[in-house]
């Protein structure tokens, strides 16, 4: 920006609005959403933001642009810091408020002009203790500037406590896999397949290794791989699996444990014509309805939300990388023979200590939260 008083000009685009005040002088702080000018104010005007390039009135003009807040314009903090300590100070109130207030703009050349009273002679000063940045001075027949609504207080003594305590009820979500930790699987897929292919070569349930056993199979003779798929895929497989054992006595306690939740988590085949539709039956047949409302079937378990996922298979993988729930490995024929890390936690059957994991969670839980 010049310092000439006669060439200056200062326009805004891409606002329908502009508003402009009118100065002798020099420029004194300038910015991209407006500037300030030291020197005498001897107008102040809105109109809708001229062409580029063009100037709207003879002298320096200076804009600042409308229709958002002051935090949201850039330059306006430094703008509202001079407002009480420049002697331009009235002429750039007047523009700061109408941009605030979002009045609709008069006519090119009906801007309202201040009485030479109204302008200041010498900076005011600030006293100690001040705001750094007070609010602009109300005008006549202008709106004053809305303040900010209040911040809620921060909660103190009994409030934050009974907030603690509301964060240590939240019971613990436990997630259940179905297929070889409720359901037996493995020794349902063996007999079928011994059942339909009495001549062909099996493998035994000790023999197992690996959580699909179709990859097995294969690399016992490719075209076994097919053959066992048939069995799982035919209709009724699933239904007619028998219960692990212990497997429903636990989830009816567990559903009736304190400050805990129980869902189903399983996932289902990819030709999921009988499977799922099973899965479904065979949860109310042998839990009764009230879990079939628990049941969660999902492709990918990590974007399912849990503190415990007890499952046999050993290692999921997903869209999460860090799912929120833990780990517990349910031993089964095939992931019997692994060496699990310190960090990862093996429940040896629904015998074992179910009872504890799911305490020890609730504990660290409870620890986390105070």
């Amino acid at each position: 920006m010049s310092s000439s008083p006669r060439s200056s000009t200062h326009t805004s685009q891409g606002s329908s609005t502009v508003f402009h005040f009118k100065a002798t002088g020099r420029p004194h702080k300038s910015g991209p959403g407006g500037a300030l000018v030291r020197g005498r104010a001897s107008g102040v005007f809105l109109r809708p933001a001229p062409q580029a390039g063009r100037a709207v009135a003879p002298g320096l003009e200076v804009g600042i642009r409308g229709g958002a807040p002051a935090p949201q314009v850039e330059g306006a903090p430094g703008l509202r810091q001079d407002l009480r300590s420049s002697p331009e100070a009235w002429g750039a109130a007047d523009v700061y408020a109408g941009a605030l207030s979002g009045r609709p703009a008069p006519p090119p050349g009906k801007g309202r002009a201040l009485p030479q009273s109204r302008v200041p002679r010498r900076p005011m000063q600030m006293s100690a203790g001040a705001p750094a940045h007070p609010a602009p001075p109300e005008v006549a027949g202008r709106a004053p500037t809305p303040l900010p609504p209040p911040r809620a207080p921060l909660l103190e003594g009994a409030e934050m406590a009974a907030a603690m305590a509301a964060r240590r009820v939240r019971p613990v979500r436990v997630l259940v896999d179905m297929d070889g930790v409720l359901a037996d699987f493995e020794g349902g897929l063996l007999r079928g397949f011994r059942r339909r292919f009495p001549g062909e070569p099996h493998v035994a349930l000790e023999e197992r290794r690996g959580f699909l056993a179709r990859e097995q199979y294969r690399a016992l003779r490719p075209d076994l791989a097919d053959k066992v798929a048939s069995v799982y895929e035919a209709p009724g497989f699933f239904l007619d699996l028998e219960p692990i054992p212990g497997a429903l006595e636990a989830m009816q306690e567990m559903n009736n444990m304190q400050d805990t939740e129980v869902f189903i988590c399983s996932s289902p085949l990819l030709n999921y014509e009988h499977c799922v539709g099973e899965k479904y039956r065979w949860v109310e047949n042998h839990l009764g309805p009230q879990f079939v409302e628990r049941i969660i079937l999902t492709r990918d378990k990590t974007v399912v939300l849990g503190d415990l996922l007890i499952d046999d298979k050993d290692t999921i993988r997903g869209q999460e990388e860090t799912p929120s729930w833990e780990h517990i490995l349910f031993t089964c024929c095939h992931n019997q023979h692994l060496a699990l890390p310190p960090t990862r936690r093996r429940l040896l059957s629904w015998s074992d200590n179910w009872r504890e994991i799911i305490e020890s969670k609730r504990g660290a839980r409870t620890v986390d939260s105070s």
